[in-house]
């Protein structure tokens, strides 16, 4: 089942409040003198003060070992929901080359780094397909269960406008383990696209793809052929960052539309536990870019 389905995407290609109340009510609880010991009249009052003042110089110290102040066990953060990349914030790496739309620069400046581009010559001959024996098992994970294996967000905080997340609610993911319980397959899968007209088939549609797996770049269902050395950077993290040309297709037999070729991005790295495999497919090359930054 889970090979079938792994096919078809490949083919688709807080405390000082209560310091005082604790202190406040230890100067009220403090002993009180018998009416009987002062001859001064007034003295009571004045001593008293003195005391509550001692007192209080006493507890401000201990204030450091009040349980809040302990140290606590971090919980890994929820998932955020990405942001559309025309409404969030300009923060982090910037892109620093001005890029045009229709066209695709070969090498691009960041505050923080450099990507080149690199052309690929297309697919190899022959595409990979993932076989899992009959001793396998697979298992069902929900999102709670990814973030915790993973063990922080992971997801892009920016999306390029009008895509929209293909995961409903309460989808799961499948990993699976061979016959000595070892965990051999553990890629994830996520995906948005242009959802206009979402019934039909639409060869110009917009979509980014990400796949991400612990400590590794995610298995393939196919491998595009890139001769180039990767000398891509962000901050300290290698990248290797390419695109090819795709014919549109098939098109409508009359009209020939589509025509033409759109580009689709690729990037793959390792950051933070946690291997990237991005396909950007008929998005420009700054909405690609601005996706890959809101990773890191």
């Amino acid at each position: 089942m889970f090979q079938d389905q792994y096919t078809q995407w490949c083919n688709q290609i807080h405390a000082p409040a209560q310091l005082v109340e604790k202190t406040c009510a230890a100067c009220a609880k403090a002993p009180q003198p018998k009416k009987s010991f002062w001859k001064i009249k007034g003295a009571a009052p004045a001593v008293l003060g003195v005391a509550c003042a001692l007192l209080v110089a006493l507890c401000l110290p201990l204030v450091r070992f009040l349980p809040q102040n302990l140290p606590q066990q971090a919980a890994v953060q929820p998932q955020t929901q990405p942001q559309s990349q025309d409404t969030a914030p300009e923060e982090g790496i910037q892109i620093q080359t001005p890029l045009q739309d229709g066209q695709i620069a070969p090498k691009v400046e960041l505050s923080d780094g450099v990507l080149y581009f690199v052309k690929s010559d297309g697919m190899g001959d022959v595409a990979s397909r993932l076989y899992f024996g009959e001793d396998t098992t697979e298992e069902k994970w929900d999102e709670n269960q990814v973030l915790e294996y993973l063990g922080h967000a992971f997801l892009p905080t920016k999306i390029p406008q009008g895509l929209t997340p293909q995961q409903r609610e309460g989808h799961t993911q499948t990993v699976v383990y061979n016959a000595q319980g070892e965990l051999v397959h553990d890629t994830f899968y996520y995906q948005w696209q242009d959802n206009e007209n979402p019934e039909e088939y639409v060869p110009d549609r917009a979509q980014l793809r990400i796949e991400v797996a612990k400590n590794k770049i995610p298995s393939q269902c196919g491998l595009y052929q890139f001769q180039q050395e990767n000398r891509s950077y962000v901050e300290d993290t290698p990248v290797f960052i390419g695109y090819l040309m795709n014919d549109f297709g098939p098109y409508d037999p009359v009209t020939h539309q589509p025509s033409g070729e759109y580009p689709l991005f690729v990037a793959q790295f390792v950051y933070n536990g946690v291997g990237y495999h991005i396909e950007g497919h008929n998005l420009t090359q700054r909405q690609f870019i601005t996706t890959l930054l809101s990773v890191f």
